[in-house]
């Protein structure tokens, strides 16, 4: 029979182990899955500033860095240093639509005749495609390979940088695609959880991939919706929403370049926008509309690409997901929609701070529409590439 010594030392130690358990369990992370998402805050719209971009230290044409002037290497270093001094862990280059790895939506139609072979060779085609897109458009309106390893090479490796290639195509499903590889990638590169600050640059409609990366990451209606359909149409793999909610509690800084005002962004206090927009004009609205030939009013793309101006997916599987993403999303493709969103002429919205930069691009009397792309193809030219990087670190970080 026990005694009251014995009876009194077994409480002792199971009380000690049971202490010693939960003082160890409450120590440990949270697994993924059980992560409550970060918290929504409203959208804050900051004060529009109007810059004129000049060109004080000008561009060698070769893209070498070591061609490059003292000065631009000098500034171009101290750019990174300042992002890096926040805790900046990864930069992302995205394109925006027709720059893609499946500008013109191939690919889906022959996944349906042909499933196997293009199971095989999309990769490949993918590959060939956006080669092939990066020697006909070089860097207008185009993130060139050369050119994020020129931003690498400069700012003196102090930050990872790479390109996510998305298809590009002009409709809801293709930019939902955009945003799913968005998380995919993240999670390769960052497989135990998000790391630091995450800088994302990303030109045209790359700002609707980044707005629906935001909502898969919240908890908002929204958010929930568009998880609806991928499962419905069993479009990713089964863990990615857990990987979504890992990745909500990341730190994130959005650069838009010339995008369009589409859909809404999913707002925590881990987030920070900033907007760069072609313009010319007295006020924040976008003016000359009718002189687009000689692009007087900036950038007229940045007006075209507003809601109703999607075009048809090319499979019948993807006009269906895109049906569905209408009543989400907004009428992708909607005549009276898209004149209507056109005659408005907003160029700003309302989250984050909007830069109305005149880039010195207009052609006075000479036609130069398709040169620029109707002053769409500016931000991702090399001769802007130290101003762009300049305004980022100032108004993002210092």
């Amino acid at each position: 029979m026990m005694t009251i010594e014995q009876y009194l030392l077994l409480c002792f130690v199971t009380l000690l182990i049971v202490g010693l358990g939960l003082y160890f369990w409450l120590r440990q992370p949270p697994h993924p899955g059980r992560l409550p998402p970060r918290p929504l805050v409203p959208p804050v719209k900051l004060p529009t500033e109007v810059l004129q971009w000049t060109d004080d230290l000008p561009f060698h044409d070769s893209g070498l860095l070591d061609q490059q002037s003292p000065n631009w290497r000098q500034r171009m270093k101290r750019v990174g240093q300042t992002i890096q001094k926040s805790d900046v862990k990864q930069i992302y280059f995205l394109h925006g639509t027709f720059t893609g790895s499946d500008p013109f939506n191939v690919l889906p139609p022959l996944k349906g005749l042909m499933p196997q072979f293009a199971q095989q060779w999309e990769q490949i085609i993918e590959n060939k495609m956006k080669r092939a897109v990066d020697k006909l458009a070089r860097d207008i309106g185009n993130f060139l390979p050369d050119y994020v390893k020129l931003f690498e090479e400069a700012t003196d490796h102090q930050i990872p940088c790479h390109t996510l290639h998305w298809s590009s195509a002009n409709h809801h499903w293709g930019r939902l695609q955009g945003a799913l590889r968005l998380i995919e990638d993240l999670h390769q590169r960052f497989p135990k959880g998000p790391e630091g600050r995450i800088l994302l640059i990303g030109h045209s409609h790359a700002r609707q991939v980044f707005a629906l990366f935001t909502q898969l990451l919240s908890d908002s209606d929204l958010g929930q919706a568009l998880w609806k359909v991928i499962d419905d149409e069993q479009l990713g793999t089964t863990d990615l929403p857990l990987i979504a909610r890992e990745f909500s509690h990341g730190c994130y800084d959005f650069v838009t370049l010339g995008s369009p005002l589409r859909y809404p962004f999913a707002v925590t206090d881990r987030m920070r926008f900033l907007h760069l927009i072609n313009h010319r004009g007295k006020g924040e609205l976008a003016e000359n509309m009718l002189n687009l030939w000689t692009t007087a009013g900036g950038d007229y793309v940045q007006q075209w690409g507003c809601p109703g101006s999607d075009t048809l997916a090319t499979s019948h599987k993807e006009r269906v997901i895109n049906r569905k993403l209408d009543a989400l999303l907004g009428k992708g493709i909607d005549t009276r929609v898209w004149v209507h969103s056109v005659a408005t002429r907003l160029r700003v919205g309302d989250v984050g701070r909007t830069l109305l930069i005149d880039y010195g691009d207009q052609g006075g009397f000479k036609i130069n529409c398709l040169p620029t792309v109707f002053g769409h193809g500016i931000y991702t030219r090399y001769r802007v590439m130290l101003f762009n990087m300049e305004l980022i670190a100032r108004y993002l970080y210092e």
